[in-house]
């Protein structure tokens, strides 16, 4: 039960607030972001968070390459040369 988790989707009209849900006596935690798949989706079902988390993992990426750049076209260069 700990992946576990309920996300409600209202419609902008309804006014639900909290909602209990319990497995097996116990109560599932409702949250506003909630993963399926792989994928972060929101109460609003937006991407929102899963694209920032993305974009966050590809500039951390994005540095390491550029600080390693140096060294890797050596390494490379080397690899062809034989």
């Amino acid at each position: 039960m700990d992946k576990t988790c309920c996300s409600l989707f209202p419609s902008t009209k309804s006014n639900v607030h909290r909602v209990s849900i319990k497995i097996s006596n116990t109560e599932v935690e409702c949250v506003h972001n909630c993963q399926y798949l792989g994928v972060t989706v929101d109460k609003k079902l937006k991407w929102t968070a899963h694209v920032d988390k993305v974009i966050l993992k590809l500039k951390r990426l994005v540095d390491i390459c550029f600080k390693l750049r140096y060294k890797l076209v050596k390494t490379t260069r080397s690899v062809f040369a034989r």
